[in-house]
Parts: structure tokens; C-alpha cells; sequence
């Protein structure tokens, strides 16, 4: 019970935090920044990782790995972006 009440904190406080940082700054440069926290965070259990898997793994984990890299980029627009859309809706409307 006490990580999940953990867990969900983490991630509201993440999603707050980077609707703050999207307002100032770029898709990009937020992404990058937390794919490499994200990397740092991981790189002690790289270890713990077994890489012998076959040519079809690896290519279905590179065909994931590109998608979810432009559904990122996509989400990471669509939340700097987002107020200024439910303003002009909004505004639309009167």
C-alpha cells in the first residue's frame, strides 16, 4: 500500500513537473534530458540484463523502441500545447 501511494505521487509530481518545464522550453530538450536521468537511473542493473536474443527480438525491440520515441516526441507536443488549444476552444465557443 505505502509504495503504491508512493508510486502514484512520483508520477503526478511528474506530470506536473514536466507541464512546467514544457512551457518554457522544447520537446526535445525535455526529452532528452529525461531519457538520460532515465539511462543513469537504469545503469546499475545493466548487469542483470541478457542480451542473447534472436535477430526477430531484436528487431521487433528496435521497431518498438521507434515507435514509442515518436509517440513521446508526439504526447510531449501535444502537453505543451495543450493549454493554449482549451484556450482557443474555449474562446471558440463564446
Amino acid at each position: 500500500m505505502i509504495l503504491t501511494m508512493l508510486s502514484a505521487f512520483i508520477l503526478a509530481l511528474h506530470i506536473v513537473l514536466q507541464k512546467k518545464v514544457l512551457r518554457r522550453g522544447h520537446a526535445s530538450e525535455y526529452l532528452t534530458t529525461f531519457s538520460i536521468i532515465s539511462w543513469v537511473l537504469i545503469l546499475p542493473f545493466i548487469g542483470q540484463i541478457d542480451f542473447g536474443m534472436s535477430a526477430r527480438t531484436w528487431t521487433m525491440l528496435v521497431i518498438k523502441s521507434i515507435l514509442a520515441s515518436v509517440s513521446w516526441i508526439l504526447i510531449t507536443k501535444a502537453y505543451k500545447h495543450l493549454e493554449e488549444l482549451e484556450k482557443n476552444c474555449f474562446l471558440s465557443r463564446e
